[in-house]
């Protein structure tokens, strides 16, 4: 009993000489901590907005017309040839070609070519991919 008369004592003399403070710190790493909670808030914010973003296609009421690109040469009779694509223009809301071009085939991986898809919006482009061999014979 004596012990934690003197424990108490003792505190509550720390307490009233200004020696014991119950008061939070405020100082550097106190306000670099609030600030980089902020910081990390803010940037799950944006990366989840441009994640959304850029998931979204557009849809066409029609498929746009295709420039025929003169195939450049093959660099090695390794590599495949990865057909034009299509990509969403956020700025024109349209779609645009990029040219096709010559690849190192993935292992025990085939390309799958992107394709038009009809929706009730109006046409939206599957785009191209790699798949791996066996997945595309269990499709079939």
């Amino acid at each position: 009993m004596k012990k934690s008369e003197r424990i108490q004592n003792t505190g509550q003399h720390q307490m009233e000489s200004g020696q014991l403070s119950i008061e939070p710190r405020k100082g550097l790493y106190s306000e670099a901590g609030k600030n980089l909670r902020r910081f990390i808030f803010l940037a799950c914010i944006a990366g989840t907005a441009i994640a959304f973003t850029g998931c979204f296609a557009g849809h066409v009421a029609r498929e746009p017309v295709y420039v025929q690109y003169q195939r450049p040469s093959r660099p090695s009779t390794v590599h495949v040839w990865i057909d034009d694509d299509w990509a969403w223009s956020r700025q024109s809301h349209a779609y645009l070609q990029r040219a096709g071009y010559w690849e190192r085939p993935r292992q025990n991986q085939v390309y799958v070519s992107g394709d038009w898809r009809s929706t009730p919006k109006g046409k939206a482009w599957s785009k191209g991919h790699w798949q791996k061999a066996n997945q595309r014979r269990n499709k079939r």
